[in-house]
């Protein structure tokens, strides 16, 4: 069996160490995979690092940001980035046919890559929704009408939780089947962990640094706990990069509530593990997540997660594995953490229950379902 891969990102994200781990895998499983990626890009490394054939071929996504006011099909940027494309099918094209390829898989609705190349070639298309385009992203499709009628024309689409399937569903008018992201939880997972260990208490967040992530409301909470309600022993590391506007507004925020011994804003960091491992709370704050593969990683790591009761967070974290609290609102945010701090117990036994539920999403168990979907279409 043979695939072609498309990549529609080539920095690291959660899609892009998915569709690395999915290559490596299905690798094992007697798969022949050659990755496509838009640029060179951090996602070379990974590909390299778990040797995984792959070709750069620039492309541009279909995708635009939700305030872009620009008529999109008017504009003539978009239409020579267009032409570009239409001239990239012809390489994937003859890429298919060189490599006797049986199965074109779409990485991301962010792009439709591969889609023209593998009707022409007429091979298998499989596309993977990874995400909630407009509450996750912030971004729509520059037409709409054709982004749905060549996702809705692949032979099998893959939605990586209920929330993402049902929403897609009531768009694609088609099936759609449901499979959990994986996760690769040897790299993760955490035994024996003693949470609320003493009497000083370490919250982190991870993300990109833009609005949709709810971060400045993990900041207000923090500033209840610590400014109004005399909890003095705690702390907030926030983890990632973003929108410059956005991480100014942050720090001013940290400034302006005296939080700078309290509240740090780490940057980038590849080894989001032990982090995750040094936590008592991490806290998925997300207006949607499409999955949520930090919220599996912090569950992993047997930390207690309080997420944002919003469609894919709210699906993982449930009743039993976590707290919920109300998203974009920084007092009930600050109610459960105070609830976290006084009652240990609960904590611990909600953190056990949450990491052996995460087992359940592995790398693997992801990678056997759709090897099996790849045979079930050829």
């Amino acid at each position: 069996m043979n695939v072609l891969l498309i990549a529609t990102y080539s920095g690291i994200s959660g899609a892009s160490k998915s569709l690395v781990k999915l290559a490596e895998l299905l690798k094992s499983k007697g798969v022949n995979i050659i990755v496509i990626i838009p640029k060179n890009g951090e996602i070379e490394k990974l590909l390299v690092e778990s040797e995984i054939s792959y070709k750069v071929i620039r492309l541009y996504n279909w995708v635009a940001p939700l305030d872009n006011k620009i008529r999109f099909n008017g504009n003539l940027a978009w239409k020579v980035k267009q032409v570009i494309n239409y001239m990239q099918e012809i390489r994937l094209f003859y890429l298919i046919k060189q490599n006797n390829i049986d199965i074109v898989h779409i990485n991301a609705i962010t792009a439709n890559w591969g889609y023209l190349a593998s009707r022409i070639a007429r091979v298998k298309t499989v596309w993977h929704i990874r995400e909630l385009l407009e509450e996750d992203l912030n971004k729509q499709f520059r037409d709409k009408k054709k982004s749905v009628k060549q996702i809705s024309q692949a032979n099998k689409i893959i939605a990586i939780s209920n929330s993402v399937s049902l929403k897609y569903k009531d768009i694609l008018k088609v099936d759609i089947s449901t499979i959990y992201n994986g996760i690769d939880s040897a790299n993760f997972v955490v035994n024996n962990k003693s949470l609320l260990k003493d009497n000083y208490v370490k919250c982190t967040i991870a993300g990109r640094l833009i609005k949709e992530k709810g971060i400045l409301e993990c900041i207000e909470a923090l500033n209840i706990l610590i400014s109004h309600k005399g909890y003095k022993n705690i702390s907030l590391d926030i983890i990632g990069v973003g929108d410059k506007e956005y991480t100014a507004l942050l720090k001013k925020k940290i400034s302006e509530y005296d939080l700078e011994k309290n509240v740090k804003l780490l940057g980038f960091k590849s080894n989001i593990h032990n982090y995750f491992v040094e936590s008592d709370i991490i806290i998925v704050s997300s207006k949607a997540e499409a999955f949520g593969r930090v919220t599996i990683e912090a569950m992993l790591s047997q930390s207690l997660v309080i997420g944002a009761n919003t469609q894919g967070t709210e699906e993982l974290i449930g009743r039993d594995y976590g707290l919920l609290y109300n998203q974009g609102s920084s007092s009930d945010l600050a109610k459960k953490i105070e609830y976290a701090v006084n009652n240990k117990q609960f904590v611990r036994e909600k953190a056990f229950a949450g990491r052996e539920y995460a087992l359940n999403f592995s790398a693997e168990k992801n990678a056997s379902e759709i090897f099996k979907l790849y045979n079930e279409i050829l």
